[in-house]
């Protein structure tokens, strides 16, 4: 399956497909193992008592870079629930770390609750008991 949007600083990397979920996290090293093994991390919306994840149907979705960087530009809208979401995710150059701002505009003229939904999927070293990570000191071996 084609990743539409990759983001890295060279040793993390972290792909989304066409339907914006991420598909790919690779770190220490881009290329090596894929913590993710190909499978989605969701996210969904929950509002006035209806839930949709974003791959969905019902969607419009915009997968754009910030005119010259590598921080993605996700503008999501669903005419059903009047929610449009606007994203912006990045990957640190100095540090192995992953960002996401989110700004929610809400399409109707009324107060409403809004839940946001994140489902992880982890495949540590594409493990599929991989789902937690930790790491191992050995005294002996630190000399």
């Amino acid at each position: 399956m084609p990743r539409d949007l990759p983001i890295s600083n060279g040793s993390l990397l972290i792909n989304f497909d066409q339907s914006y979920q991420l598909r790919d996290l690779y770190w220490p090293y881009v290329g090596q193992a894929n913590h993710t093994d190909g499978h989605p991390f969701r996210f969904g919306v929950w509002i006035d008592g209806q839930f949709r994840w974003v791959h969905q149907d019902g969607w419009q979705r915009t997968l754009r870079y910030l005119p010259g960087t590598l921080v993605t530009q996700v503008t999501l809208e669903n005419r059903d629930l009047f929610v449009r979401l606007v994203c912006q995710d990045a990957v640190d150059f100095h540090e192995n770390l992953y960002l996401r701002q989110i700004t929610v505009y809400n399409l109707i003229d009324r107060e409403r609750q809004l839940r946001l939904f994140f489902s992880q999927d982890f495949h540590i070293n594409e493990i599929e008991l991989g789902d937690s990570a930790i790491r191992w000191r050995n005294s002996r071996m630190e000399g």
